[in-house]
């Protein structure tokens, strides 16, 4: 069996295990049948079968308990499907610019519901991420570690948008887009320099205005600027020196 052949048996074993769990047929705590039983069960051997698995423990879905077994540990979320779609190379043919494309259209809508929508904590909730981001921007250049805070508080404040708008399947959606985008732009330079900074500082102002206007209850206001926050995000990619 070739990589390629390989490859493709990993990803239909993946898929199976996939719609098991999907489907409640493998549930949080569930133990998978035996290596041995799964290969004969799928018809594969057992290195493509071990490495659909192993996968599947990368991103948290599955685990090795002492003792002996691989148990699901817990249901799937879109934060786990962004990832999937990523690490098995469903978006090789994907750039950063098409991810924005599809965020684009989707999140200037959640920020618009999310002015009309949200509660008063959410919004609030929404509010404290932009001031806790703009803090640590300010000290961008200052610390190396400033960066993972930096992004690990924008992906809360875009998902925290989302989660506001109280569409589910619109907050999916843009979870699987921000892990797919985040994973990919993960490989790119930090930007740890002076453009980086001035860029960062704008990305912060932008979110302190989204939700500000979210916090006050205009949508239209939210959706216009995110439109822009967004736009300015893609417009980086390109003009990144």
């Amino acid at each position: 069996m070739n990589h390629s052949e390989k490859r493709n048996t990993s990803q239909k074993i993946v898929d199976y295990l996939l719609d098991q769990i999907q489907s409640g047929v493998l549930r949080k705590g569930s133990r998978l049948p035996t290596e041995h039983d799964l290969a004969e069960l799928l018809g594969v051997s057992r290195i493509p079968l071990r490495e659909a698995i192993c996968a599947l423990r990368t991103v948290g879905l599955l685990e090795a308990r002492q003792g002996g077994g691989t148990y699901v540990t817990t249901n799937c979320d879109p934060a786990i499907l962004g990832r999937m779609l990523y690490d098995y190379a469903l978006l090789e043919n994907v750039d950063l610019h098409q991810i924005v494309d599809v965020r684009i259209l989707l999140e200037p809508e959640a920020a618009r519901q999310a002015a009309l929508q949200g509660t008063q904590l959410q919004k609030e909730a929404i509010m404290k991420l932009s001031d806790e981001y703009s803090q640590v921007v300010e000290n961008y250049l200052a610390d190396p570690e400033n960066h993972s805070r930096m992004a690990s508080l924008d992906r809360e404040f875009h998902q925290a948008i989302a989660k506001a708008s109280h569409n589910e399947f619109l907050w999916m959606l843009l979870v699987v887009s921000g892990t797919s985008f985040n994973e990919l732009n993960s490989k790119s330079s930090r930007s740890l320099d002076a453009w980086g900074a001035r860029t960062r500082k704008l990305f912060s102002e932008q979110h302190r205005d989204i939700a500000q206007a979210i916090l006050a209850g205009d949508a239209s206001q939210a959706r216009k600027i995110m439109e822009k926050h967004l736009r300015l995000i893609k417009g980086s990619l390109t003009t990144h020196p």
